[in-house]
């Protein structure tokens, strides 16, 4: 039961972080408080007002944030635990959980987060109560004792203790007796909770009338979270001196949660929202600069910095930590040749915000940065200059027309700033508009510099303007949480056993799409807004989740691999000048590989030894490459050719038993090399007429091999193991045709060789020595005609290419789909890729332009698309979650990776 509890206070909590956020007008109404709010103790670190929770869980369960939770173990015992309430159909007790109910939960024992739940009963006794909770825990309790003549009972409620008693008219719940007992003398008490002037205020704002009301302690809700929190965060510290309670109202809808209501802070009260006073909050214009791919993001904002930091310093004066603060500028002033306040403060306009972008669980402090909107970008210039020539560091590196330099600190922001700022602690900058922004890693300024360029900003997001839309234009303070961008931040700030909880239920959380907690400043009203909303599969479309930096762009199609230690899916890319990279499924470049040559065909994968461990098999122009799993030539290899290879490799293993063989095409000639790099001996192969025009491939029909290629003068061949001419091939395709496909079936009369002629003309010789030959329709010189699962059933479509048209026929000539007046020649042709469930993307590339186009099966233009890209692309599932990816790269030399759902 305690678990259970728990995990309700775990969703509510996500609505709770960052307690403070947007500004909303308080509906004032006229109440008196329950007798039942009087039981909770007053360092109670979060109380949640429902009416009918019962109710509003199943509605709440049935909604689409519901429905995306429900995978989790939390959700599923919380769903079991109000089925269990609602099984125990009473028609004398039909109205008992109806009441309000308060939900609080509480640190006792000084590390054990308890949770106590009160509300008010006037209808039955002690006795009729208990008769029915044995009726519906299935049991009588297990032991009771009297406390200030109240009786407590404790049952073993799926092996977690839960007890109750009733005090009057109010009836008590928990996970801890000694927090019943609290309970009891504080019903007792001459002063309440409810009765304090601050909480009193905030009572008269609640709204009654929405799906609950959240009431949060800073100081102890900071307590509460520190039993979660790693060594790199103090929820504790963060939190104690933001102010005292706030309360918001919970409005739920089918797609999201609202969450609004107001702090109220005293001029007596040492809270970091006063810093805030009479500071008008600004629009949110860091976006313009801020990747699409931002994970999380703290923004403060105010009229001048100047106002800002004086109430600031008063702040840290009322915490007793001012003469610190000041001390470490003072430290600063003497230690440089620069001032703090002169060239520093002095250009601080009205904005900043500290952010994240999406990375590997690990990367969080390497992909953290510091965004700071300039008063005078002049002025900034020249007090920044100032900087460098006090530490020495001149060093610049000019990327895509931007000044990338350090001033050489360390853990600057955070003496110059506050805490807040620490997770940035070099000083690695970039001036983009009136912004500069400081990163802690030059290669996080790169990613930056290239999604300002691509224009992949957030201000141009339409996921984020929809998302922000429920807040106010202006901020003093936002928070942002991208959940599916995130993993970095709670790999970071979570303790093991938070950490553990984080990652059974990721895949729910990544079901939502943010979390967002705005605050304004209005007197001594601090307006807050909280939303989380959910992420359907349309709207995650074309999110980039990785960008990985080569050292130039790429053409080539990637290579998608195994890992034969995790099983995992990893990709192998060439760049332009040859290099060879191997990047695992979270976008980590795992090694780097110099060739001298471009890659020839396909990448494949071979167990060498017969010990489970794969290597790498490719040809590039004038070599056979083997390379282990960490990027190293095996034994015998590289093996220099005598010729060029034509066409790609084609390994073949005809019995599964790893005894492979490479097949090299050089020109007319097919070479038989062992996977030793050796030649086989007895291959016994008689070179073709033509060229051959495509890679061999083996098909298997009745236990015997055939291995089939073609050439530029129409010969069709199918070989045994030696390379002999099984089959005498009389039929031929006409010479100099184009587009040479090997069309593979389960029979010989229907296996063969495609090709096309100049008029568009299909030539079909079948390996039964028969042609077939048919027409599509009539085609413009230049049509191009390529062989595609267009839309996702396994059966190849015919697709071509015709004056800026794409056609798409079914194998019996009816057209499945046609995609009109596009304003380019494809770069690449059209590539399809099947998404399963007879579902299909299909890529076109406006080089020109850089704009990738994706299609559905239907041929029509999918949400999301067009997006930036610059060369061939790659569409699979890379890291097994049913979700699918799109690999692509630009011609900055960026790769990035884009989930297009499933």
């Amino acid at each position: 039961m305690r678990k259970v509890i728990i995990a309700l206070i775990t969703l509510l909590i996500i609505g709770v972080l960052g307690y403070f956020l947007i500004p909303v007008q308080p509906q004032r109404k006229k109440h008196t408080h329950s007798e039942a709010l009087n039981a909770v103790p007053k360092h109670a670190a979060y109380i949640l007002r429902c009416h009918n929770p019962v109710k509003k869980w199943f509605q709440f369960s049935s909604s689409a944030i519901g429905t995306s939770l429900k995978k989790g173990a939390s959700f599923h015992n919380i769903q079991s635990f109000f089925a269990l309430l609602d099984s125990a159909k009473n028609e004398q007790f039909a109205e008992f959980f109806k009441e309000k109910v308060f939900l609080s939960g509480i640190l006792t024992g000084g590390d054990q987060l308890n949770h106590l739940i009160s509300f008010e009963d006037k209808k039955f006794n002690n006795d009729q109560i208990k008769s029915y909770l044995e009726k519906v825990f299935k049991g009588k309790p297990k032991s009771d004792k009297v406390y200030e003549l109240i009786k407590i009972y404790r049952f073993l409620v799926n092996g977690t203790e839960l007890c109750y008693a009733k005090s009057g008219n109010v009836v008590l719940f928990s996970t801890s007796s000694i927090l019943i007992e609290e309970a009891i003398r504080e019903l007792k008490a001459e002063h309440h909770l409810a009765e304090g002037a601050e909480f009193k205020k905030l009572l008269k704002t609640a709204d009654i009338d929405l799906d609950a009301n959240l009431f949060v302690n800073y100081t102890q809700l900071g307590r509460s979270l520190s039993l979660y929190g790693g060594d790199n965060i103090s929820f504790k510290n963060r939190l104690k001196n933001y102010g005292g309670w706030a309360e918001v109202d919970l409005n739920k809808k089918d797609k999201s949660l609202m969450l609004n209501g107001f702090s109220f802070i005293t001029d007596s009260t040492f809270g970091y929202l006063n810093t805030f006073k009479g500071e008008a909050g600004q629009a949110l214009n860091v976006t313009s600069v801020l990747p699409e791919n931002t994970g999380a993001m703290t923004y403060i904002s105010f009229t001048d910095f100047k106002s800002y930091k004086a109430k600031f310093d008063q702040y840290l004066g009322q915490n007793q930590t001012l003469y610190k603060h000041q001390k470490n500028i003072s430290n600063i002033n003497k230690k440089h040749s620069f001032g703090v306040e002169a060239d520093f403060y002095s250009w601080i306009g009205d904005e900043m915000a500290v952010f994240t972008v999406n990375g590997d669980e690990a990367s969080f402090v390497k992909n953290s940065a510091l965004i700071i909107k300039t008063l005078d970008i002049e002025k900034a210039k020249e007090g920044l200059q100032q900087m460098h020539k006090s530490t020495g560091d001149s060093s610049e590196v000019i990327y895509q027309n931007f000044k990338l330099r350090n001033l050489g600190l360390i853990n600057f922001f955070q003496l110059a700033l506050g805490n807040q700022f620490k997770w940035v602690n070099r000083s690695n900058y970039v001036i983009i508009e009136d912004y500069v922004v400081f990163a802690n890693d030059e290669a996080s300024l790169k990613h930056i510099v290239n999604y300002y360029l691509r224009g992949k900003t957030l201000v141009k997001s339409i996921q984020f303007n929809k998302f922000y839309e429920q807040f106010s234009v202006q901020s003093n303070v936002f928070y942002y949480l991208n959940f599916r961008l995130s993993d970095n931040v709670f790999n970071h700030v979570l303790n093991e056993e938070g950490l553990a909880s984080f990652n059974i239920n990721k895949d729910s959380l990544h079901c939502l799409q943010a979390f967002g907690l705005q605050v304004n400043s209005n007197k001594n009203l601090f307006y807050t807004n909280a939303f989380i909303n959910y992420n359907s599969v349309e709207e995650s479309q074309n999110i980039s989740l990785i960008e990985v930096k080569l050292d130039t762009s790429f053409l080539a199609k990637p290579w998608i691999v195994k890992n034969h230690y995790t099983k995992e899916r990893e990709i192998i890319i060439q760049d332009e000048d040859n290099n060879l990279y191997l990047i695992n499924n979270v976008g980590k470049i795992l090694w780097k590989k110099s060739l001298a040559e471009k890659v020839i065909g396909q990448i494949a994968q071979v167990d060498r030894y017969k010990n489970n461990k794969l290597q790498y098999a490719f040809t590039t122009t004038n070599k056979i490459h083997q390379i282990d799993r960490n990027g190293n030539d095996v034994d015998g290899y590289p093996v220099k050719l005598k010729a060029p290879v034509t066409k790609g490799l084609a390994v073949l293993d005809y019995d599964n038993n790893r005894n492979y063989r490479l097949l090299i095409t050089q020109g007319n000639r097919l070479h038989n090399f062992g996977v030793d790099g050796k030649q086989v001996k007895g291959w016994a192969f008689k070179p073709t007429s033509g060229a051959i025009a495509v890679t061999p491939q083996l098909l298997q029909i009745k236990k015997k091999d055939f291995i089939i290629l073609s050439d530029t003068k129409g010969n069709v061949r199918a070989l045994n193991r030696k390379g002999e001419d099984r089959i005498k091939m009389n039929t031929m395709l006409p010479p100099n045709t184009q587009n040479h496909y090997l069309w593979k079936n389960n029979a010989l009369s229907n296996s063969g060789v495609l090709s096309t002629d100049s008029n568009g003309t299909i030539h079909f010789v079948k390996l039964s020595d028969d042609l077939e030959t048919f027409s599509l329709k009539a085609f413009e010189k230049g049509f191009k005609l390529s062989y595609q699962d267009f839309n996702g059933d396994g059966v190849l479509d015919f697709v071509a290419i015709d004056d800026r048209t794409i056609n798409v026929f079914k194998t019996n000539k009816k057209v499945l789909s046609t995609i009109d007046e596009i304003e380019f020649t494809p770069a690449y042709g059209v590539q399809s890729f099947s998404l399963g469930e007879k579902k299909s993307i299909n890529i076109i590339l406006d080089k020109a332009e850089g704009k990738v186009f994706g299609y559905n099966e239907t041929g029509v233009l999918m949400t999301g698309f067009p997006i930036d890209g610059n060369s061939a692309a790659l569409v699979d599932d890379i890291d097994g979650n049913g979700i699918y990816e799109l690999i692509i790269g630009d011609k900055l030399g960026s790769v990035y990776i884009y989930s297009i759902g499933k």
